[in-house]
């Protein structure tokens, strides 16, 4: 199970939204099939690996951070 809080602006959160979280929210789409095991965290992105061996990366992808190809806040 995760929960994130805090500045959402670029969508780093993982929650779908780019709203700033006060208060910790569980993370619904990794809380269901998939345990995390390590989080990491930029400034404007995050990255999680679950108990499955796969990664999950969300949040401003202006450099290419979050490994999309298509540039932008993902």
């Amino acid at each position: 199970m995760l929960f994130v809080c805090g500045k959402g602006e670029t969508g780093a959160l993982g929650n779908g939204k780019t709203d700033d979280i006060a208060l910790f929210e569980k993370l619904p789409r990794l809380s269901t099939i998939e345990e995390p095991i390590q989080v990491q965290a930029g400034a404007d992105h995050t990255a999680v690996l679950t108990d499955l061996g796969n990664v999950y990366c969300f949040g401003d992808n202006t450099y290419g951070q979050v490994c999309i190809l298509e540039l932008g806040q993902q």
